[in-house]
């Protein structure tokens, strides 16, 4: 799947979906309209989904409003599987979790990532360069 930013800020999004997750309306989040981005994994957070993309100028891809986006390749990578997850900011509410096998299957894979683990991050890369290639 790959997405195009149309929107990289809070302004036009229910504040319900970002509250109590350290962000208000003013936040301007570090991706710029117009770039365009494979989408990783999503996920639910506050019965809303996130999308996980690269950011320009960040080692690591992060988590944006599907708001913020616009759907300009709607297929599904073949490396893509499904679980459901419980959201801890909707009253641990089932959500869902698609992503690829080691992401959604270890529960710490992507704060290790955020944390520099060699390994995870041999294994994200792998990834992306797959998902890369696939669109």
């Amino acid at each position: 799947m790959k997405v195009v930013c149309i929107q990289n800020n809070f302004q036009y999004i229910d504040k319900n979906i970002y509250q109590n997750l350290g962000f208000d309306s003013d936040t301007v989040l570090p991706i710029e309209i117009g770039q365009q981005s494979i989408v990783y994994a999503i996920t639910t957070i506050k019965n809303n989904f996130w999308y996980l993309v690269d950011v320009v100028g960040l080692r690591y891809p992060m988590y944006y409003p599907y708001q913020c986006f616009n759907i300009v390749d709607k297929r599904m990578s073949k490396y893509w599987q499904i679980t459901e997850l419980p959201d801890e900011y909707n009253d641990n509410k089932l959500g869902i979790f698609i992503g690829f096998n080691e992401m959604i299957n270890d529960e710490y894979f992507y704060g290790e990532l955020l944390e520099d683990n060699q390994n995870i991050i041999e294994i994200f890369n792998n990834y992306r360069k797959k998902m890369i290639e696939e669109f």
